[in-house]
């Protein structure tokens, strides 16, 4: 995110929902989210991180949040154990 977007954020409590102070405090709504999850191999840093092997199966989550100016205003990345996941997608188009 251009931390222009957002002056201060660190001083605001990021313990909470991030996408709510982004909206209470600085008016950047999200209207689009993009999840991109891949199988990987973990690195040596993220393995020790997450109590496994180098090399052990993993995977790459991404996430991308958009305004309505396509502007990204949120970013995550993360790796998670092939051994500790569930992924449930359930999609309610119903508005």
């Amino acid at each position: 995110m251009d931390p222009a977007l957002a002056p201060g954020l660190g001083r605001h409590d990021l313990g909470s929902s991030l996408t709510g102070t982004l909206g209470t405090e600085y008016g950047l709504k999200v209207v689009r989210k993009r999840v991109d999850m891949r199988p990987c191999a973990l690195t040596t840093s993220v393995a020790e991180i997450l109590d496994a092997k180098p090399g052990t199966p993993g995977l790459l989550v991404v996430r991308i949040s958009f305004n309505a100016d396509e502007r990204v205003i949120e970013y995550d990345h993360e790796y998670w154990r092939h051994d500790a996941i569930r992924v449930l997608v359930d999609l309610d188009k119903r508005s």
